[in-house]
């Protein structure tokens, strides 16, 4: 448990420096870009906070939909307290916690899989594009076309993510409906 934490802490710790980086760096690209802070004032100040709204709106209706999910599967399967998904919104701690969130919802529906019969039809629990948009989230924070490529293909995985976990909750709530039903 103490080594997990100073993994964390480090891991936070350099993710913090890469992204407070362009704050205080004052040198410019070859290309003479600044970057991230550069585009940020290109769109203004009312389009970029329309983005950031956007984001914790999605990113707070993803962390909702992820402890439904939790508190849904049997509590023996879960492998995480459903109310931690919300780490998600811990600066620079959350691009760290993200893989363990991750991790966690995804062991827990496979152990509630192994009970519940709905969950037969899922062919994936999400540890593949769960996983796969935290490292294109990672990323990200390469400067350059990486980057920004990396961007799109976190948020396109996200969504994928997301849709699956509403299809888990879907499946797991028909189990909850056929146990009131008896």
């Amino acid at each position: 448990m103490k080594k997990l934490f100073i993994f964390k802490f480090m891991a936070t710790a350099l993710v913090a420096i890469v992204m407070l980086y362009p704050f205080w760096s004052a040198t410019r690209n070859e290309a003479g870009s600044t970057g991230v802070l550069e585009s940020l004032e290109a769109m203004g100040f009312f389009t970029t906070s329309a983005i950031v709204a956007a984001f914790i709106l999605g990113v707070a209706l993803y962390c909702r939909s992820l402890q439904k999910c939790l508190s849904l599967v049997q509590p023996s399967c879960q492998a995480m307290n459903p109310k931690m998904v919300w780490l998600m919104f811990v600066p620079f701690y959350n691009l760290v916690e993200d893989f363990f969130i991750i991790l966690n919802v995804t062991r827990s529906i496979e152990q509630e899989a192994q009970s519940n019969k709905h969950l037969e039809v899922m062919n994936s629990f999400g540890r593949v594009s769960g996983f796969g948009w935290c490292i294109a989230q990672v990323a990200s924070l390469f400067p350059s076309f990486l980057g920004v490529a990396a961007s799109f293909i976190a948020l396109i995985l996200w969504v994928v993510h997301w849709r699956l976990i509403i299809k888990v909750n879907a499946l797991l709530m028909i189990d909850g409906l056929d146990a009131k039903s008896t």
